[in-house]
């Protein structure tokens, strides 16, 4: 009897103490925007309670100062977000309570890791104006929605290869078009361009577009076998070298004002071999610093070069429906004329491609 007596002393102990902890409010059957986690800061639990309610916090309004994603020392701890604080919101039951079914985080220091790997996201998402500290991974997902991480500095990859965007993905920094939209087109308009690491896209499936515009990295940009209905814009840009091999794009391929130097020697700069794209090819007014692969390229506008500077250039079994383009270059919102220049040693090769310009027979090196 007596270790029965004690066996019941210990149950209505821990009954007692369960009572005197409270557990996290969104493990405590808690939910709606009152929902939290243990673990999270003051900051995060402000921020979330604002994207549930509104779908929005924005730090630089909140703080009453812009800081530039490129400059880490304009980030302090009141800015500082966990990478799983971000996973936790886009996952269930969190994405069920916002409001909007959209998260918009602008001016963060987001730091650790975030990984959605094999997960559906439900919510648009827009990380942007900020600095991402964070190795993003988010291979195999499905993401229902716009992603968007305009404005922001990624220090660390970005890996969403086999993941499927129902929407459109935008990196990089916004253009005067955009940001702009209530204002005429300002040529004089210099848009900053954002810091980004590694790049993977591959083998990746985008309903709408990929939008990568005024970025500058050192890294590889990787997309080869990836698949985008809408259009794919490189535009403004310094980067490692550029892979797309036998990747389809449903409407056009820009590769524009963009400076392409291989991370090693003997790589090419640009490899679009295999590649089908719908609506042409423009690479114009780019530097590609070696090799640009475009052999056995089907393209049912044309291929346009004006304006690059090229070192060899391989169109071997090339099939271009419209024309393959050289020569001069002329800006809409500018005086410059840009020419074609051809490195000393270069070469274009044209065997067994066939082109508009060249209908009745195949040109054969």
């Amino acid at each position: 009897m007596q270790g029965f007596a004690r066996f019941l002393f210990l149950v209505s102990f821990a009954v007692e103490l369960s009572r005197a902890i409270p557990l996290p409010l969104a493990e405590a059957g808690q939910s709606g925007c009152s929902s939290r986690k243990s673990t999270w800061t003051a900051t995060e639990s402000t921020v979330w309670l604002s994207i549930c309610q509104s779908g929005t916090f924005d730090f630089n309004k909140s703080l009453r100062a812009d800081a530039n994603p490129d400059a880490v020392s304009q980030f302090s701890s009141r800015r500082s977000l966990s990478g799983k604080f971000i996973e936790t919101i886009l996952a269930a039951p969190f994405n069920k309570y916002l409001k909007t079914g959209r998260v918009e985080i602008i001016g963060a220091w987001i730091t650790g890791s975030i990984d959605l790997s094999n997960t559906t996201v439900v919510n648009e998402v827009f990380l942007e104006d900020s600095r991402i500290d964070a190795f993003f991974r988010a291979t195999g997902t499905i993401f229902s929605r716009k992603v968007s991480f305009q404005g922001s500095t990624l220090s660390r990859p970005l890996d969403v290869s086999g993941a499927v965007f129902q929407s459109s993905f935008y990196l990089g920094n916004e253009d005067s078009d955009s940001r702009h939209k209530s204002e005429p087109p300002d040529p004089l308009y210099n848009v900053p361009r954002r810091t980004l690491s590694r790049v993977l896209f591959e083998g990746a499936h985008i309903d709408g577009d990929l939008y990568i515009k005024n970025f500058r990295t050192v890294d590889p940009l990787i997309a080869n076998n990836a698949i985008i209905k809408g259009h794919l814009i490189l535009k403004e840009c310094s980067t490692g070298e550029i892979q797309l091999e036998s990747i389809e794009v449903g409407k056009q391929l820009n590769i524009v004002g963009c400076a392409v130097t291989p991370s090693q020697a003997g790589q090419a700069a640009l490899d679009l071999a295999f590649a089908r794209v719908k609506d042409g090819v423009w690479l114009n007014r780019s530097y590609f610093g070696s090799d640009v692969r475009l052999n056995d390229i089907s393209v049912d506008r044309g291929i346009f070069l004006s304006g690059a500077d090229l070192h060899t250039v391989y169109l071997t079994r090339a099939i271009v429906l419209g024309v393959i383009a050289f020569g001069e270059n002329t800006r809409r919102t500018s005086k410059e004329i840009d020419f074609t220049k051809w490195s000393k040693d270069s070469l274009l090769d044209l065997k067994d491609a066939a082109s508009a310009q060249f209908p009745s027979a195949l040109i054969r090196g």
